[in-house]
């Protein structure tokens, strides 16, 4: 199993500090994020820190297979292209394989109107997807946010863009709108190339504010913790963020799915340890994916 760090936990700091992470806990790799890169940085000081970067992942025997960036394409258009053009730059010369940005960042439920929104990137992602091939980069998409989530409108999006992308099974940005992850890794099949491992628990009403030990909350703060933190859906639930296996995914049924359709990518955990004993909760990420992952691959070579 290809683990790898994209959100970091609390006792790891920086690109070095995930790299020597990843290094000690074996992992295969890490996620470069525009927060080691920030956009205002002019190109070639830009280019010399991935350089730096690659290096040193090199020295340590630790990939860098994708560069994430969360913004709304939708707004300030053309300088979000401009700094997309040198994220691809970076991939180039860290030989980071996939660029993901995301479309239009709106998670309350009817903030994004797709049919308007939709003609007005097109033209912005075209010149990002065709900047990034002739770097030798493919640029890859996920399920995310009010709008740009879930099969239908992700198909739409496809068709829309004329070009051949890829994919991030985020395993759990499609319950913002009401479907399970398994939708999408149906839908895409062989052009899942990188996954997202998170999980959510379904919060009914926020006064209940459950469990608040899993994020190391007293209970007299975790209604304010989960009225701003929580996520609302269309079907007026909640989404609030758990460790895997404490919230609604069945991660050998992911897992599997993902082993069926020939995956042999990575998966990078985007997962919260904000506890009293966030060490702990980490090494318990680990252990318990690498777990559901052994049971895949057992489901998935027996008879």
């Amino acid at each position: 199993m290809k683990l790898g760090h994209f959100a970091l936990p609390p006792f790891v700091k920086g690109v070095e500090g995930a790299i020597d992470s990843a290094a000690a806990l074996g992992f295969y790799s890490v996620e470069l994020t525009a927060s080691y890169f920030p956009d205002s940085m002019p190109r070639e000081a830009m280019l010399d820190s991935a350089r730096r970067i690659k290096a040193y992942a090199d020295e340590k025997g630790v990939a860098l297979r994708c560069f994430s960036w969360c913004v709304d394409i939708s707004q300030n258009t053309e300088a979000s292209v401009a700094i997309l053009k040198k994220y691809a730059d970076v991939c180039q010369v860290t030989d980071c394989k996939y660029l993901h940005h995301t479309l239009v960042c709106s998670f309350a439920p009817g903030s994004v109107n797709f049919e308007e929104k939709l003609p007005q990137i097109i033209p912005a992602c075209r010149e990002v997807y065709d900047y990034a091939v002739t770097k030798g980069v493919q640029v890859v998409y996920e399920p995310q946010g009010a709008g740009f989530n879930g099969v239908q409108n992700l198909k739409k999006f496809v068709q829309a863009l004329d070009r051949a992308p890829k994919f991030v099974a985020d395993l759990g940005n499609t319950y913002f709108v009401n479907e399970s992850p398994d939708r999408v890794i149906r839908a895409f099949g062989k052009d899942v190339v990188h996954v997202h491992v998170k999980d959510y628990r379904v919060i009914e009403n926020l006064s209940e504010a459950p469990l608040p030990y899993i994020f190391g909350r007293t209970p007299e703060r975790a209604a304010t913790f989960y009225t701003k933190c929580c996520y609302p859906t269309p079907n007026k639930t909640y989404l609030a963020d758990a460790l895997p296996g404490e919230g609604v995914n069945n991660f050998v049924s992911l897992f599997t799915l993902l082993l069926e359709n020939g995956y042999d990518g990575c998966f990078h955990l985007e997962v919260p340890c904000w506890g009293k004993y966030p060490k702990a909760q980490f090494e318990y990420i680990i252990a318990y994916c690498k777990e559901c992952y052994e049971k895949a691959q057992k489901l998935i070579s027996s008879p």
